[in-house]
């Protein structure tokens, strides 16, 4: 999938190396769990993988267009929330690239590619997609909030603090 300025298709083990070394950057990972170690980063890399033969938006590896830079990775991934399987948006980018609206970008095509198959999906879903967001991540909830996303509540979802956002599924931003 292309857009104005980015590359998204589903990851492959090519990307692996890039990926991982994102994941172990304390600057990429800021409002997240943390650094992942070598280890960890490689079993998160294995759940994208396996996400992506489930769902095509997945989460997946963003590229910039001009130089084909791997910059990071936008998509839809599952979590678990008050006794159910959820769907939930997430994206991260490389410091360089944030900023310049590329987050926005990818979230459109990715949920705009979901809205259109959201007939396919499974009703276990209610038709819905969640965006876990740290309170204090001010640009990722405008982020959020641009792609139609809007504020439900705040709990503890996996260990972690988060606002919890929510956009139906098949909505035209």
């Amino acid at each position: 999938m292309r857009t104005e300025r980015l590359e998204l298709r589903p990851p492959v083990e090519a990307d692996r190396a890039r990926l991982v070394e994102l994941w172990m950057d304390e600057d990429f990972m800021v409002f997240s769990e943390g650094v992942r170690n070598r280890e960890d980063a490689n079993e998160r890399f294995d759940r994208m993988l396996m996400v992506a033969d489930r769902f095509p938006f997945a989460k997946q590896p963003v590229f910039d267009l001009a130089s084909g830079t791997l910059l990071g990775y936008s998509g839809i991934d599952t979590f678990d929330y008050d006794g159910r399987e959820r769907l939930e948006y997430g994206y991260r980018l490389d410091v360089p690239a944030r900023g310049r609206g590329l987050a926005t970008e990818a979230a459109r095509a990715l949920l705009s590619l979901a809205d259109s198959m959201v007939e396919e999906l499974d009703p276990v879903w209610q038709r819905e997609v969640h965006a876990l967001i740290d309170p204090t991540n001010r640009p990722s909830q405008r982020v959020a909030e641009k792609c139609g996303f809007r504020f439900w509540r705040h709990d503890l979802v996996e260990g972690f603090h988060d606002d919890i956002l929510r956009r139906p599924l098949g909505h035209a931003d």
